[in-house]
């Protein structure tokens, strides 16, 4: 989900907490509007308990000050001066008591509100169970807007064309995604990479938080070069080599310049001229065969 569509509901003071009308921990998969109670919180004095007594108290007297304020200004007998004093500290009480997380019931307890429309992912507490100020008590999640993360090869970044939408697959099932919304400053050093976000529209809820997809970035470039299953490629220390079939069970290892890839494939800017064939499923084995000091299991050494 995009960082709008996460909600993770803390506990605001410390307290007995007990689910919202006594009918149980939400569940995960539960629908829940932004505003509902989900769960309800008894403060414990001493605990923070005492300040939210405090901050109640003081909501109280700022708000009846403020209302003999505004009838005082309405007969003039006071000046206006005094209502907005009174409506200043009446703000900074109300300011002092939202501190304190959700809204507070007729019985005194807190009620613990959901930030966002969405669906329960997760649920952190029992009923009747005393939590601390900070504990996680349970995560919303709204996916009806997602991001799309992928991890780009670094030196195709500055052709990426950045108001171009991207497709992307996730198992059969194509999709589209709207204009990029950011790429990452650095490259990873692991991978060489640089890591790119797109917005999805996920309405439809086809597509679910933490799926694997494969994406077709477009860029302004086009790289010219042969075309190979990007499964024939290998990473030697940082080089990319692949074995090439000579004749037979003869094979010769060539190192390879790279450049675009998608789809499962990888343009080969040289390392392997047309027409050649080269070693896909087993290209490991070949390798490991080309290693080896012992009779080789399924080519020789070049």
């Amino acid at each position: 989900p995009t960082s709008r569509g996460v909600a993770v509901i803390t506990a605001p003071i410390a307290g007995i907490i007990a689910r919202a009308g006594g009918t149980g921990v939400p569940v995960v998969g539960e629908q829940v509007r932004a505003g509902t109670t989900v769960a309800l919180l008894t403060p414990l004095l001493g605990d923070g308990g005492s300040a939210l007594a405090t901050a109640r108290a003081a909501l109280a007297t700022a708000e009846a000050e403020y209302a003999r304020a505004d009838r005082l200004v309405q007969a003039e007998a006071a000046p206006a001066r005094r209502l907005e004093e009174a409506r200043i500290e009446r703000n900074a009480a109300r300011e002092a008591l939202r501190a304190f997380g959700g809204s507070t019931t007729n019985d005194g307890r807190i009620a613990i509100r959901s930030p966002i429309d969405g669906v329960v992912s997760i649920t952190q507490f029992i009923p009747g169970a005393r939590v601390e100020a900070g504990d996680r008590l349970l995560s919303v999640v709204n996916a009806n807007q997602l991001w799309l993360e992928a991890r780009i090869p670094g030196d195709a970044v500055p052709d990426i064309q950045p108001d171009g939408r991207i497709r992307f697959r996730v198992g059969d099932s194509w999709h589209t995604t709207s204009s990029i919304v950011a790429l990452a400053p650095t490259i990873d050093p692991a991978t060489r990479t640089v890591t790119g976000r797109w917005v999805v529209d996920n309405r439809s809820a086809a597509l679910r938080p933490g799926m694997l997809a494969t994406a077709l970035v477009p860029t302004a470039a086009i790289d010219r070069g042969i075309v190979i299953p990007a499964s024939a490629v290998l990473d030697e220390d940082g080089q990319a080599v692949a074995f090439v079939q000579l004749s037979g069970e003869s094979f010769e290892r060539r190192l390879l310049t790279l450049g675009a890839r998608g789809a499962g494939h990888v343009v080969v800017r040289a390392g392997i001229s047309v027409g050649e064939r080269v070693v896909t499923g087993a290209a490991n084995q070949v390798r490991l065969a080309s290693l080896s000091t012992a009779v080789p299991a399924h080519g020789h050494e070049h």
